[in-house]
This record gives structure tokens, C-alpha cells and sequence, in this order.
């Protein structure tokens, strides 16, 4: 069933309608990663906030391919909001190098924001998570004490 899938997604590449965007994210759930690949950079073009949520979640597919039109759809895409997802959902791998550049290049465009921003550089990122995770390790650690 590749060939139909591939060909609605090149297809519905061309309409560029807000209509479509239902159908692109259940492509990205395909078990083809060229159509998962195709779909994720056709919601990029379309550039719809309603595709951000599914694309943040394809930040979990295993295809390194499939990872690299994700994270191009979510940097014509994202904003601020996008950064905060990527960096505070434990199953995404920010230290895979597609979802660290994206993450950086977010960081980078909004870092003369108000918002609190992540860290640009991975040294001091990984030194955050670091001392983040031994925190939470702490408070499970004094709760299960008592």
C-alpha cells in the first residue's frame, strides 16, 4: 500500500488548504517513513500551528530521515511554545542531533524574548538536565523515606 499513500501525500502537497491537515498527520503514523517523511515536510510548507502538537510527536520515530523533515516542518513552524515542548517531554531525545539543532535554532530566534529560554549551548543544557533529574531523584527518594 505504499504507492497510494506516497501519491495523496504528493497530491495533497499541491492543494495547500488548511483541510488537508488531518490526513498529513495521520500520514505521519504511516509505517512507510517516505510517506511519514513527505507528510511532515507538506504540514512545514502548509505551516499550520494545528500540525505542531504531531509533528512534536513524530520527534520520536526512529527514522533518521523521517527525524530530519520532521525537525525542517517544526522550524518553519515553531515558535517559543514549540522550544518548551520539545525540551520538557522526557521521550523525546534532545541530544539527537536533528531535535538538538532544531531546539538550538528555536532557542537561538527567541532568545531575545522576555520568555525564560533553554540553554543554546549542549554542554550547559546537559549540565541543567543533569541537575534537574538528580532533583527529582531527591524528592521520589525523601518521599518513598516517609
Amino acid at each position: 500500500m505504499r504507492l497510494p499513500w506516497i501519491g495523496m501525500v504528493i497530491l495533497l502537497s499541491t492543494i495547500d488548504n488548511y483541510i488537508v491537515i488531518p490526513i498529513l498527520i495521520e500520514a505521519l503514523k504511516n509505517s512507510d517513513k517516505t510517506v511519514r517523511a513527505l507528510a511532515a515536510q507538506t504540514l512545514g510548507n502548509i505551516g499550520n500551528w494545528e500540525a505542531v502538537p504531531a509533528l512534536t510527536e513524530a520527534l520520536t520515530d526512529a527514522d533518521d530521515y523521517v527525524l530530519e523533515s520532521v525537525a525542517e516542518a517544526l522550524e518553519e513552524i515553531g515558535d517559543l511554545r514549540t522550544l518548551k515542548q520539545i525540551i520538557y517531554r522526557w521521550d523525546i531525545d534532545i541530544y539527537e542531533s536533528n531535535i538538538f539543532l532544531l531546539a538550538r535554532k528555536l532557542a537561538i530566534r527567541y532568545r531575545k524574548t522576555k520568555n525564560s529560554v533553554i540553554p543554546v549551548y549542549r554542554q550547559r543544557f546537559r549540565f541543567l538536565v543533569k541537575r534537574v533529574r538528580a532533583i527529582i531523584v531527591m524528592i521520589i527518594s525523601s518521599l518513598r523515606g516517609k
